[in-house]
């Protein structure tokens, strides 16, 4: 997606957008959006959990090169700075997470797993809100039509990429099933807010449009759960239906 995104990126009609969607394009999927939707489509499960994992453990050390490499050196992105700030924000955490799964913690969570999720999901919602209330509070800072134009655009994109990724998957990968195709487009469509938002403030905070770089991330995300929930995942259980149909027809 990123090099589709830097070919195209110079066409978007506002040049203050730019940034902001390269940047979107480098950051990794959203786990609890995949594999919730995922599962609600009769999806491949261990294809997305092992995709949305993998994803974001490496998109702590791929997304800051990737948007240094799209956005260029001099645009206020510096690889060392960022990855040592992202070490005490992200990698740590998750260092930590691991270690306490060895302890009684790890246990003790383990027989509360159900209350755990929806702890995390609450975690992630409160981060969300508190992004929402700051952008608001501070003030946008951008044009009543530049906002209007990456409203619209920003689903047309989501969309636009899903349809990408489905036609291509199945002229390069024609062996794939619909639960493991279904799957992957999931995961490849989504992009995560609870890595985005520390890594957009943390290697971009400096800059005077930090809320352009901001915008496309934080209208993504509703429309990645909102149309990704009535319209692909509705899409893709019809599909996934009709193949296993098919297959149960075939061994009568």
């Amino acid at each position: 997606m990123p090099l589709v995104a830097k070919a195209i990126a110079q066409f978007y009609p506002d040049p203050a957008f730019r940034d902001g969607l390269l940047v979107l394009s480098c950051l990794p999927p959203t786990i609890n959006i995949c594999v919730a939707q995922t599962l609600a489509s009769g999806g491949d499960m261990a294809t997305a959990i092992f995709n949305a994992i993998f994803g974001n453990v490496m998109g702590v050390f791929l997304t800051p090169i990737l948007s240094i490499w799209l956005l260029g050196g001099g645009k206020g992105v510096s690889l060392l700075n960022t990855l040592n700030s992202l070490g005490g924000v992200v990698i740590l955490p998750l260092i930590l997470g691991q270690l306490a799964r060895q302890t009684p913690v790890g246990a003790f969570f383990r027989r509360t797993s159900k209350s755990a999720r929806t702890l995390s999901s609450c975690l992630l919602l409160a981060i969300v809100y508190n992004v929402f209330c700051d952008t608001f509070l501070r003030g946008f800072g951008i044009g009543r039509l530049p906002m209007i134009t990456l409203i619209t655009v920003i689903p047309i994109i989501y969309m636009a990429f899903s349809a990408l990724f489905w036609n291509l998957s199945i002229k390069l990968l024609p062996g794939l099933g619909s639960k493991i195709r279904g799957a992957a487009l999931l995961c490849s469509s989504q992009k995560t807010l609870a890595f985005g938002i520390p890594f957009i403030k943390t290697a971009f905070g400096t800059r005077s449009d930090l809320a352009y770089i901001l915008a496309p991330l934080l209208l993504y995300a509703p429309a990645q759960l909102l149309l990704g929930s009535s319209i692909i995942v509705p899409k893709l259980q019809k599909l996934i239906l009709e193949e296993q149909e098919l297959e149960g027809g075939e061994g009568i």
